[in-house]
């Protein structure tokens, strides 16, 4: 848990939409900040078809995200897509942890279509036997990792995390109480844009997931499709007035003729558009049934629904008529009122990123992923800030070297004078008083070293001088300074009469500390009278005790 408040960007880059969460972490933990969402829109109309390309989509959205809505902000938590990554089980014939991360790359390298020298490979056991483990990897290319990060690869930026939205995604579970996913298989569904993922978690860690290309688009497709839209944002927005519901006939209640005046569309296309709408969720359902059957433990007990294709009306009760299963919520709840199904995986990547390091699943964890975090720390900014600090603090060395030489050679004189006075002790009298007067002599030099040779000290004559000066109430006196100098002590202020110097000279003589105070100089040359004492301080007891 970090000891100072520090900001990062959690950024969510969808098939539709970005969404980006500010964190704030601190001693009392992770605090959300702000929620923001933005439509990826397509580049074309800007550099041309010819020069569009999918990382320069991805490259413009991303850049014009973070100027938009976060300019200021300099850490930053990404996934990569699982469309550009190769996910893999394996079982490996190790089960040793360390072990398992080092053979991981070269039991997938005959599984992927690229070499390691072109690809990281990243991948955590979810189960470790007597004699092997059961593991799931990822691996991207570095190509596609380089362009995930370049975007914000600025001096002052740093990449915290790169990870995989399914990681980012099944990480969420662990914001629900340990008793309802630890010991306990849960399935997640979470209906995107472009795909949905399914995932599968065992105990808190992921142990499956498939991305299967259809989702909230598909219904988007449609209503372009059957309403003749060929702007595919008119259609998103479209889709999102007719407030589609995929619920059963005998569930769904009858839209007003209001409703299809407004909307200037008829009857019989809306329902064609939730007829064909009911089709993509069956297949999606479908999916989620293959999934479930492909799973590498035992089926799930609990099922949670989330994205932005999941606040689709009736799709929750749909799915779960067709799957024979109780589909769950988060429960959870966003201060904003922000459907926290639309989050999941932006939030469940901050819970990744508060994982130990060896419980991620993160890319830059590798020597080539070190590359990618940016924000290089160097000395060379610093270099005139701490060249002046040192040449501050030289003197100060100087001077604590000086004055420790000179206490070690009142030490020594002070060990030659207790010998010297522990020989004199007549033998009759015997050891111990010898010992005794030995003990006396360095105590006594003991106080006069740390007390500036018998001395009082700064704090002790600012408090006598304080003691003795009568309250404001008493006496109208405004000190300026007091310099001390050896045994001399001057203090200059103000009066507004001069018979409260007499009184304050006065005072100041019944001070045991002080064994001189002459009278104060005075100045009338304004409303207030200038003064002047000087305190001489009671020397040190003399005697044979000095430690000289």
């Amino acid at each position: 848990m970090p000891l100072f408040t520090e900001k990062f960007l959690v950024i969510d880059y969808g098939s539709s939409y970005i969404k980006g969460a500010l964190y704030e972490s601190g001693p009392g933990g992770n605090h959300i900040l702000r929620l923001e969402s933005l439509p990826i829109v397509s580049v074309v109309d800007i550099i041309g078809e010819e020069d569009r390309t999918e990382f320069a989509e991805y490259e413009y959205n991303l850049v014009r995200y973070v100027q938009s809505f976060f300019p200021e902000e300099t850490n930053f938590l990404l996934n990569l897509p699982l469309e550009n990554i190769y996910v893999r089980d394996l079982s490996v014939p190790v089960v040793n942890q360390k072990q398992i991360e080092e053979v991981i790359p070269f039991e997938v390298e005959n599984l992927i279509p690229v070499t390691l020298d072109e690809a990281e490979v990243i991948g955590r056991a979810w189960e470790i036997g007597a004699e092997d483990s059961r593991v799931i990897s990822f691996a991207a290319a570095r190509e596609n990792l380089l362009r995930a990060v370049s975007p914000l690869r600025r001096p002052q930026s740093t990449i915290r995390l790169l990870s995989v939205d399914a990681a980012g995604l099944a990480s969420f579970v662990r914001s629900l109480p340990p008793d309802e996913y630890l010991g306990r298989v849960i399935a997640q569904i979470d209906i995107g844009g472009r795909y949905t993922i399914i995932n599968g978690i065992r105990d808190g860690a992921l142990v499956f997931t498939r991305k299967v290309p259809i989702g909230g688009d598909a219904i988007t497709e449609i209503v372009a499709h059957v309403l003749g839209i060929k702007d595919p944002i008119v259609a998103e927005q479209k889709k999102l007035s007719l407030e589609i519901d995929v619920s059963a006939l005998s569930a769904r209640p009858e839209k007003p003729e209001q409703f299809f005046r407004r909307e200037r569309i008829e009857r019989k296309d809306y329902d064609r558009i939730v007829k064909q709408s009911q089709a993509v969720i069956a297949e999606i359902s479908e999916e989620v049934e293959r999934s479930v059957l492909s799973l590498p433990c035992e089926p799930p007990a609990e099922y949670y629904l989330s994205g932005g294709g999941s606040c689709l009306k009736g799709a929750r009760d749909l799915m779960e008529s067709h799957l024979k299963v109780r589909l769950s919520e988060y429960p959870l709840a966003l201060s904003d009122g922000e459907p926290v199904a639309m989050w999941a995986t932006a939030l469940g990547t901050a819970g990744h990123y508060d994982l130990k390091p060896t419980e991620r699943l993160d890319f830059l964890a590798s020597d080539f992923g070190s590359q990618l975090r940016g924000g290089k720390f160097s000395l060379g900014a610093f270099f005139t800030p701490l060249l002046v600090l040192i040449l501050s603090f030289a003197p100060l060395l100087i001077g604590m070297i000086v004055e420790f030489k000179t206490f070690q050679k009142q030490g020594e004189r002070a060990s030659q004078r207790i010998l010297e006075l522990a020989q004199s002790v007549p033998a009759a009298r015997g050891e111990r008083v010898a010992a005794r007067a030995a003990q006396i002599v360095a105590q006594e030099c003991e106080r006069r070293v740390l007390n500036s040779a018998g001395r009082a000290g700064v704090l002790e004559i600012l408090k006598e001088i304080t003691d003795h000066t009568p309250p404001p109430g008493e006496l109208d006196f405004r000190l300026k300074s007091v310099t001390i100098n050896g045994p001399s002590v001057d203090i200059q202020g103000e009066v507004a009469l001069l018979t409260e110097a007499t009184r304050l000279e006065s005072e100041f003589r019944q001070s045991s500390m002080f064994s001189q105070v002459q009278s104060p100089t005075q100045s009338t040359g304004g409303a207030r009278q200038a003064v002047t004492f000087n305190l001489q301080l009671v020397p040190p007891e003399g005697g044979s005790l000095s430690c000289d």
